[in-house]
């Protein structure tokens, strides 16, 4: 559990430091009229984005002598015939699958050509792809289940997106239904 609370703390620290940097950036950006909610979310995503890219890459040391065909698994779901499948799941896989969630989640916020779910699929693929790909060549393992856990996260993002997406539409349209009712009166 060491690594994920790793994870956690660094995070935090992260976006603490990253908000004070860029608190004056956020505060000017608001006065020329882009509005809060969009500034949050762009917030966010470069936070994700950010903190996806040093979990994946910076984590631990690079090592360029390390390279090597040994560091890659292609083979699916092979810890799942581990003994200690359960644990590695907790603390290996399920990080990945929460790193991804609010990049799945902040991605059509921001960029409204990635609110279609296949769009977004794609680009969750190829930033997890590449991020495999980049890692079997600094020492770092490279590994399907990373891919499809990713995956699995931003997917759950993308739910969580459309899920309040319905949410806000639906209040909406029940204020204006109230309204409607209190101006018949």
């Amino acid at each position: 559990m060491h690594r994920l609370e790793a994870y956690f703390t660094l995070a935090l620290l992260f976006i603490s430091i990253f908000f004070i940097i860029c608190f004056p950036l956020l505060v000017r950006l608001k006065k020329r009229g882009y509005s809060t909610f969009k500034l949050i979310c762009g917030f966010g995503l470069v936070c994700t984005i950010i903190l996806i890219l040093f979990a994946t890459l910076f984590y631990t040391p690079i090592d360029l002598t390390r390279p090597s065909i040994e560091n890659i698994n292609i083979k699916p779901f092979l810890w799942l015939q581990q003994v200690n499948g359960i644990d590695q799941f907790v603390v290996e896989k399920l990080p990945n699958v929460i790193l991804f969630i609010p990049f799945g989640c902040l991605m059509p916020m921001v960029f409204k050509q990635t609110s279609k779910w296949y769009i977004l699929l794609i680009i969750a693929f190829l930033t997890t792809f590449t991020l495999e790909f980049i890692q079997s060549f600094i020492g770092r393992s490279a590994d399907i289940d990373d891919i499809i856990m990713n995956l699995s996260g931003a997917i759950i993002g993308y739910m969580v997106y459309v899920f309040s997406r319905y949410m806000i539409i639906a209040t909406n349209e029940a204020q204006k239904q109230v309204m409607k009712c209190h101006k018949n009166r």
